[in-house]
């Protein structure tokens, strides 16, 4: 995770599985943006979750979920990757996202950030 923008970039392991996938992707960052409060049980009400096409220290450009909140980003890194685990991992949300209405990658790549600031 790194801070971009006035974001702090939450990269959870679903990467590796669901590429070259970035529609995949998307759709389960947000699911994850969707359900962010349960995500960090709760610690910090005040976070807002956005989807945002940004680009990493190489220049790629891929689907990211990035967050304005309080709380430090290890502390973040470690609830996501707590509660990853505890729905089964990336199997777990590709269960869960086939009622999520989600952008599609061309579209967060045309926004840059979802919902809109």
């Amino acid at each position: 995770m790194i801070e971009k923008g006035g974001f702090t970039i939450v990269e959870p392991n679903i990467y590796d599985e669901l590429f070259p996938n970035n529609d995949l992707i998307v759709k389960c960052l947000e699911y994850i943006r969707l359900n962010v409060k349960n995500v960090l049980k709760n610690k910090e009400a005040n976070t807002l979750a956005y989807l945002i096409s940004g680009n990493n220290f190489l220049g790629q450009n891929y689907p990211m979920l990035g967050l304005k909140s309080e709380l430090d980003f290890f502390e973040i890194d470690d609830l996501v990757d707590k509660w990853m685990k505890e729905i089964g991992g990336v199997e777990g949300i590709l269960k869960k996202i086939n009622d999520i209405n989600s952008i599609t990658w061309d579209e967060l790549k045309e926004f840059k950030v979802y919902p809109q600031i």
